[in-house]
């Protein structure tokens, strides 16, 4: 495994300004900054990008916005638990603020593996590998992992063998859009086979992709409950678990739209809302443990990134957006971020989107902004309309914590720079009351610092019901 090389995290306190009231604390071992006045995340970059002493780009996370995103799950999925997938964003203070909210984890590797070890109990653990061999769900056993992701009978087999007391949940495939998982007659055959070995499978769980419409949810809730009838009736095996992926809308909780109840998020909240109500009521399924793995959802809105312009070129307009009727000078710049760095992010229904970070007059013109290498591919964004914009200068690239910052690379990370607004860092401390604020940053787990028979009730609690259910508890 390769380790991500990160630059150290950086503290406002090499920052000066003589009008800014900041100071520090600690959190996961790195550095927070909290600001005494208001500041959105722009202001915030503007700040520190007037501090650097180069132009190689950072990030900026609003560690408030990590919280605001979970409360406003909260408010409208109320009965859908999250799931934090760490492949979308493992940066540290990210993983522990999500830990010390009770917040499940869902990994594929080894290290996503040990990172939640690290963080959360391992019954609160899901292990989806979209390439499951014995060797990984050997090392998923011995890691008394809570549940295992499966889409074949032979995944099931393995699954039966090398992790005996793990709940097992069936990957199903119904979207056009779904790359992983199984069909119905296949996980129909996974069935028989469990009630053969007489398998712990728990439940099903699939996933729409990004933009979905609320229908779709609808349609495949429909066929979830098809298959707990057909497992009850036909395999005498009581499903009671279901997951409903990710793919949910990034925008910021503070975002005026999420705001209002007519939002595309609220309609498809209220769909997923009465779905399940419909379909599983609570007289039939008491114990439905319906949960989401919204990564980007959580992860996007809190981290900004900063990059400069390090080339312009100018061409006619029609040749950049590929219309003839576009006339006029348009640009083509280079920044030093790319594909092969934070924008891998586009290879994953990511869509940056750029601005000038410092504001600025001046005709709007077509452009695209290309990444650092030559290579045709290596593009940040294709089109977008802009003023003329100077070599040197700083874009904002908003909405970037989701796969920009994964947990191993061959290639360096940029720093972070982590602020929160003294109003919101109190409140967030205090919903934090079971932990000690001051040996957050000691490395130790939250496992760890409970006594051992607290540890050992919250486990057994788990084994009973789902590595969900501890969550709902603790809530």
């Amino acid at each position: 495994m390769i380790e991500r090389q990160r630059l150290p995290s950086c503290t406002y306190h090499s920052l000066h300004e003589e009008d800014e009231q900041l100071r520090r604390d600690s959190f996961a071992e790195q550095p927070i900054a909290i600001l005494s006045a208001h500041k959105d995340i722009q202001q915030v970059a503007r700040h520190v990008a007037q501090g650097q002493k180069s132009d190689s780009p950072f990030f900026v996370m609003d560690v408030a916005a990590v919280h605001s995103q979970v409360d406003l799950w909260h408010d409208c999925l109320p009965s859908v638990k999250l799931c934090y997938a760490l492949r979308c964003n493992a940066d540290p203070v990210l993983a522990k603020l999500l830990a010390d909210q009770n917040i499940a984890f869902e990994v594929a590797n080894s290290a996503e593996l040990e990172l939640a070890k690290s963080l959360i109990h391992p019954q609160q653990i899901i292990f989806n590998c979209q390439l499951l061999t014995r060797k990984s769900m050997k090392m998923a056993g011995e890691a008394n992992v809570g549940t295992i992701v499966i889409e074949s009978a032979k995944q099931l087999e393995d699954a039966v063998q090398y992790a005996p007391y793990a709940r097992i949940i069936i990957a199903l495939c119904l979207g056009p859009r779904s790359t992983m998982g199984c069909d119905m007659a296949t996980a129909e055959e996974i069935l028989e086979r469990a009630s053969d070995l007489r398998a712990n499978v728990t439940g099903v769980c699939f996933h729409l992709g990004a933009g979905q419409d609320a229908s779709a949810y609808y349609k495949a809730l429909r066929e979830v409950r098809l298959l707990f009838d057909t497992a009850l009736s036909r395999y005498r095996i009581n499903l009671r678990s279901i997951g409903l992926g990710g793919g949910f809308q990034a925008a910021a909780a503070a975002d005026i739209e999420y705001a209002n109840e007519d939002s595309q998020f609220h309609k498809l909240c209220y769909v997923i809302n009465e779905s399940l109500s419909e379909l599983f009521p609570i007289s039939q399924f008491p114990q439905l443990n319906a949960f989401a793995t919204p990564g980007r959802f959580l992860a996007a809105p809190a981290f900004s990134l900063c990059t400069a312009v390090t080339g312009k070129r100018a061409l006619d307009a029609k040749l950049i957006s590929n219309d003839d009727f576009d006339e006029g000078i348009g640009y083509v710049y280079s920044t030093n971020d790319g594909l092969y760095g934070s924008f891998g992010c586009r290879l994953l229904d990511c869509q940056p989107q750029c601005k000038p970070l410092f504001e600025g007059s001046g005709q709007e013109h077509i452009s695209t902004v290309l990444g650092p290498s030559l290579e045709a591919v290596d593009v940040a964004q294709s089109l977008v309309r802009v003023r003329q914009l100077r070599v040197g200068e700083w874009l904002l690239w908003p909405n970037m914590g989701a796969y920009s910052i994964p947990l191993d690379s061959d290639r360096p990370a940029p720093p972070v720079f982590y602020y929160a607004g003294q109003d919101k860092w109190s409140q967030m401390t205090r919903k934090c009351s079971l932990y000690d604020l001051d040996s957050r940053s000691d490395g130790a787990s939250d496992v760890e610092s409970l006594s051992d028979e607290c540890e050992l009730a919250l486990f057994e609690d788990v084994i009973v019901d789902s590595p969900f259910e501890l969550q709902a508890q603790q809530q």
